[in-house]
């Protein structure tokens, strides 16, 4: 024997093709490379001498597999998204070392430690950031990252944390107007006001001062984005006072609105005085009149005035006034 030689195939049973050929007879072992994982080789081997080739030795077979799993994403980074309302997280990382990488696999966990789930995977060995939105703020999420080469999966990155925050604050309320609410005893004012714009506003809140430009004290809040309008009453007729309407979004309030402001009136006149009557006053040498009523109904009335006429129908002229309703 002056050769031996290494035949292969795909397909059990030939055709073969020639690998490699070793001049000598002493030669035992050979390792073929550069073959596609998963894919099953058949080889056979056959001596020469010189003249001759010996026939088929027996046929074996093997696929190569990935029996390394590649190194793990490094220098993994994990912070609340920046500018934003909240529910986002951004990773950052060095991609693995390995050079056969197929998926870049990114796992979530509430537990420290985990156990995790995959988030999302990455089709190449480039991709060095990711953010992972649809979380609840002020929970804190876990995340590690792995390496997968086809077969293999790396051992997971150093694990990284961090909570999503709402660091934007809402738009605030616009269009804001305070006017005397009419028709009343006074001591009311209404607010109207178009909502925030924001599409995360958990709670509108009122605000009031009675000096211009506040400091102003929580009136009451409207847990929504919808309310546009109200009424603040309880108020002392003829003081102005000066409101300003905020957003908030659970973490963040919004700014004031346009201030605005205005004055409580009482502008419905009391029910009169009724069953009026008038008498001479008995046993008097004159000069006098009895005078008798029921008072009026209304609920707000500071004082009664008699007026007095010598003409019917007036006009009238004051006589006395009672500081009460009685």
């Amino acid at each position: 024997v002056t050769q031996q030689r290494v035949y292969r195939s795909t397909t059990t049973g030939g055709p073969y093709s020639l690998v490699t050929t070793f001049a000598n007879n002493t030669t035992t072992t050979f390792t073929d490379t550069g073959l596609t994982n998963g894919t099953t080789y058949y080889y056979v081997i056959r001596a020469f001498d010189g003249t001759q080739e010996s026939a088929n030795s027996t046929q074996v077979s093997a696929a190569p597999a990935d029996n390394t799993a590649p190194a793990a994403p490094t220098g993994v980074s994990a912070v609340d998204t920046p500018a934003d309302n909240g529910g986002a997280i951004t990773l950052a990382w060095t991609p693995s070392t390995a050079t056969d990488v197929t998926q870049q696999r990114v796992y979530r966990s509430t537990t420290t430690g985990g156990p995790y789930s995959l988030v999302t995977s990455f089709a190449n060995n480039t991709t060095a950031a990711y953010t992972d939105t649809g979380l609840t703020n002020g929970t804190t999420y876990f995340y590690v990252l792995r390496a997968f080469d086809g077969t293999q999966e790396s051992a997971n990155s150093t694990q990284v944390s961090a909570a999503p925050v709402d660091n934007v604050a809402p738009a605030a309320p616009t269009g804001v107007s305070a006017v005397d609410r009419p028709a009343d005893n006074g001591g009311a004012i209404n607010l109207a006001w178009t909502p925030s714009t924001a599409t995360d506003v958990t709670q509108q809140r009122v605000y009031r001062s009675t000096t211009t430009g506040g400091p102003y004290s929580l009136v009451t809040t409207f847990a929504n984005n919808t309310t546009t309008s109200y009424t603040d009453t309880g108020l002392t007729n003829g003081t102005t006072y000066y409101y300003v309407i905020r957003a908030f979004d659970g973490t963040q309030e919004s700014a004031n609105s346009t201030q605005v402001s205005a004055a409580p009136v009482d502008n419905t006149a009391p029910a009169a005085p009724t069953g009026v009557s008038a008498v001479d006053t008995p046993a008097d040498q004159g000069g006098a009149i009895n005078l008798a009523w029921t008072v009026s109904t209304a609920t707000d009335v500071t004082q009664q005035r008699v007026y007095r006429s010598t003409t019917t129908g007036g006009p009238y002229s004051l006589v006395t006034t009672f500081a009460n309703n009685m």
